[in-house]
């Protein structure tokens, strides 16, 4: 049996949904199109997607910001305030606006134009997947200097930003790549894989270095099963 030497059942279900998704599908027939200049998308070196709340789906390209509404493309760059180069991040504020990350800092949409977002104690958007709204009120930024919080500001719908402190064992204040559960936000700090999660109001924030992860994954396929007091596999 190739899954024997898993003792763990949650590392066999973690390596079945990884074969899962590898394998290819058999009796299904995928349909692609292709879009381009045509369907004025004059960029095609596509870098994030992103689809707002009302339906709009867009597109970060190395060459400006592209907004589809099921027929065609339109392009946002620097006549609409954003700056000329790649987008990085593409996500939601708690207000509801757009956010387009760049290396020059997160720009919000105002109608049909963006502007600058000020950030607290850094300057811009490191990597992709970098903006992240949470559902809940909050939208969390990764940036250069650590992972920056954005609320709503009141009634007038504006925003509030805050630095969320970094963990000290992460190797450095460089955050990147956001992914959300409930009550924890994962992130990759420098070289570490950082996780945040929420007590009292608060946030405390845990690093776990690459050589820890990867041996937990090694000890997947070596370790004997355990349960908690309550039966349950952990």
């Amino acid at each position: 049996m190739v899954f024997s030497h898993l003792k763990s059942p949650r590392c066999l279900a973690a390596t079945v949904v990884v074969f899962t998704l590898a394998a290819p599908a058999g009796a299904q027939q995928d349909s692609f199109r292709y879009y381009g200049p045509e369907e004025g998308l004059t960029s095609v070196a596509v870098k994030v997607l992103f689809q707002d709340r009302t339906g709009f789906l867009w597109v970060g390209t190395e060459n400006g910001l592209f907004r589809y509404d099921g027929q065609r493309f339109q392009r946002y760059g620097s006549p609409e305030g954003l700056p000329s180069d790649a987008v990085l991040s593409v996500g939601e504020a708690p207000n509801g606006s757009l956010l387009a990350g760049y290396r020059a800092g997160p720009f919000e949409q105002k109608g049909e134009r963006f502007e600058k977002l000020p950030l607290p104690g850094a300057s811009g958007v490191d990597g992709f997947n970098s903006i992240l709204f949470d559902g809940l009120g909050r939208t969390f930024i990764a940036t250069e200097r650590g992972l920056v919080e954005a609320t709503t500001a009141g009634a007038g719908g504006g925003l509030a930003l805050r630095l969320l402190p970094t963990p000290v064992a992460g190797g450095g204040p460089d955050t990147h790549g956001i992914f959300l559960e409930p009550g924890v936000i994962w992130f990759g700090c420098t070289t570490s894989l950082c996780r945040m999660s929420q007590a009292g109001g608060d946030f405390v924030s845990k690093s776990i270095k690459l050589q820890e992860l990867i041996g937990a994954i090694e000890n997947c396929s070596h370790r004997e099963p355990r349960t908690d007091q309550e039966g349950e596999f952990v």
